[in-house]
């Protein structure tokens, strides 16, 4: 990990800000409200409207819920959105469906692009702007290489579990719900716990007062 973590400037696709699980890790990582922010997260107005639309085409939120979700997106990170990159997009040469996430990866001088659909941005294409696009799993556990960034995470796992309320998750029930997106980082993390938490691994809380960053299923319970 660089010594100035918010150093990195990571673009955010659709792919990964979908699953709630991964999308709520990803940014409280990058909140940096108890720890430094591991990275700056980046997204354009493209790439959202692409997570709201399949959040309701495949039920997990109403429409009026994937709003709120995308606005306490944008509340919490009002300098992720990218804009101005769309002359970019012509003069591109990977996945045709994907070159507007290369543009604003471009705009906005990241140096990586985090998606589930590495294929979609061959080396060839994203090489000549100094882009590496990699799984969210290459991307947690390049974060994760000294003693402060495991401790970042495993706090950020424990207080996921913590914010949920319905139904109430343990910490190995959290880890279990990211392993389908980041398999290799949930068994890095669990070893980390293992050796400095082990209690915490098990234990469930109530916590009243909290949730997830963008937890669009809150509202529906209340």
């Amino acid at each position: 990990m660089r010594d100035d973590a918010g150093d990195i400037v990571a673009l955010l696709d659709a792919n990964v800000l979908y699953p709630m699980p991964l999308c709520d890790t990803l940014l409280s990582l990058a909140e940096g409200s108890s720890f430094p922010a591991l990275f700056l997260p980046r997204w354009s107005g493209d790439i959202l409207e692409e997570t709201r639309r399949n959040l309701v085409a495949d039920g997990r939120c109403t429409p009026a819920q994937a709003l709120r979700r995308i606005q306490l997106m944008n509340d919490a990170f009002p300098e992720a959105s990218v804009t101005a990159y769309e002359t970019l997009i012509p003069s591109l040469h990977n996945d045709e469906g994907d070159r507007h996430v290369l543009a604003a990866a471009i705009r906005a001088n990241a140096q990586y692009i985090i998606t589930r659909n590495v294929r979609h941005f061959p080396a060839a294409s994203v090489e000549p702007f100094g882009i590496l696009a990699v799984t969210p799993d290459a991307f947690l556990l390049m974060l994760s290489d000294d003693d402060l960034a495991r401790y970042s995470l495993g706090v950020t796992i424990i207080r996921q579990s913590q914010s949920l309320r319905r139904p109430q998750l343990t910490v190995r029930q959290v880890l279990r719900a990211l392993s389908h997106d980041v398999p290799e980082t949930c068994i890095m993390i669990e070893h980390h716990l293992k050796s400095t938490q082990p209690h915490a691994l098990d234990e469930s809380w109530m916590s009243e007062g909290t949730r997830g960053l963008v937890d669009p299923k809150a509202d529906r319970n209340d």
